[in-house]
């Protein structure tokens, strides 16, 4: 019989993985000392292990154009000033155009949510319906859909994405 492997170090990066629920995540990595590999593949960690997340503007607007939450549609994502400033078309009586600027949050150290911060829909603020919309999405990414055990503990919104940190757990 080969394995287990046991491992003093290790670094894995990830690229374009796309979660069951249809959110892809652009890049990945986990940095473990101490991990172990069995025979047949599966991986664990000796001790907590750091995992990063990035998901582009990109990958949210294909996520939020694939799914139509409420309608949405010709949904554009970018980055401004630490938020995401999400723009696109809600189908209520007519068709009118929408911009919403949202920050992210992390609830229950296991999703990630967003949180409408403005919005101006067709030149007026209509919050309140844009946040029934937003309830549609959330959460906009769960790591219970990964098949490691994860803590998230920060987010970040920069120009190039989402930043998710956290740790893995030891099994």
């Amino acid at each position: 019989m080969v394995g287990p492997f046991v491992l003093d170090k290790l670094t894995a990066k990830l690229d374009g993985f796309t979660l069951p629920m249809g959110l892809t995540v652009d890049e990945g990595w986990i940095e473990a000392v101490g991990a172990n590999v069995s025979a047949d593949g599966q991986w664990s960690v000796s001790s907590p292990a750091s995992v990063r997340l990035r998901i582009s503007p990109l990958a949210v607007a294909d996520y939020l154009n694939r799914t139509s939450p409420g309608g949405l549609r010709q949904v554009q994502v970018a980055i401004d000033n630490g938020l995401m400033v999400i723009d696109g078309k809600i189908r209520l009586l007519l068709e009118i155009s929408a911009t919403a600027r949202c920050s992210l949050e992390i609830r229950d150290s296991k999703e990630l949510h967003v949180v409408l911060e403005s919005v101006d829909v067709g030149g007026v603020g209509a919050k309140g319906l844009v946040e029934s919309q937003i309830a549609k999405v959330n959460p906009l990414f769960d790591v219970r859909d990964l098949p490691i055990s994860v803590t998230l503990t920060n987010v970040d919104i920069r120009d190039d994405g989402v930043h998710l940190s956290g740790e893995v757990s030891p099994k």
